[in-house]
């Protein structure tokens, strides 16, 4: 599978995972993976594709740390989810203390995956808005070394972002 087409599987991670399946930053973010994909047939220019490599690189890193990261807040989420039932069925939880107990080991662990769903969602933005602007670049006709230097450059703040600590944070969350 080429780099291109490894970049765009973050789609199907995307679009599969169900603790965002309402929410409306998904829905955006599919949205921009899906008018990214409609474009990326046209580019296939091998200038751009070797100007673009060091960034498409970084971009597929982004990938796998997103993904790394739903895979860490889902387990996280099933397993305050698994807590909770325990909780609602007695088990390890003396009565008087239910309401305490629920605080302390689901709501507060569950709150704190809030900002790091957040920054994924952010994090699958960035990625798809980079795409989208590498799929539009493609489609231009006559593109040469150098504006495929110069259009690399200009992405290099958005690439960063992905590069940056929102991302490796991921695993860093214990439940």
């Amino acid at each position: 599978m080429n780099l291109l087409a490894k970049c765009l599987a973050v789609s199907m991670f995307v679009l599969s995972f169900p603790a965002f399946a309402e929410g409306p930053a998904l829905t955006e973010a599919a949205a921009s993976l899906r008018s990214a994909q409609a474009h990326f047939p046209q580019c296939k220019n091998g200038k751009l594709q070797a100007e673009f490599g060091g960034a498409l690189k970084r971009l597929e890193a982004s990938r796998r740390s997103l993904e790394k990261g739903r895979r860490e807040i889902e387990t996280a989420r099933r397993s305050l989810e698994t807590v909770r039932k325990r909780i609602e069925a007695g088990h390890d939880v003396k009565k008087e203390r239910y309401a305490e107990v629920l605080a302390t080991n689901y709501t507060a662990p569950m709150q704190s995956l809030v900002p790091l769903m957040k920054s994924y969602v952010a994090g699958i933005n960035t990625y798809a808005s980079v795409m989208e602007r590498y799929a539009t670049f493609c489609s231009q006709p006559g593109i040469t070394t150098a504006s495929a230097r110069q259009f690399v450059s200009s992405l290099e703040t958005e690439v960063a972002a992905l590069d940056g600590d929102p991302l490796t944070g991921w695993c860093q969350w214990r439940g």
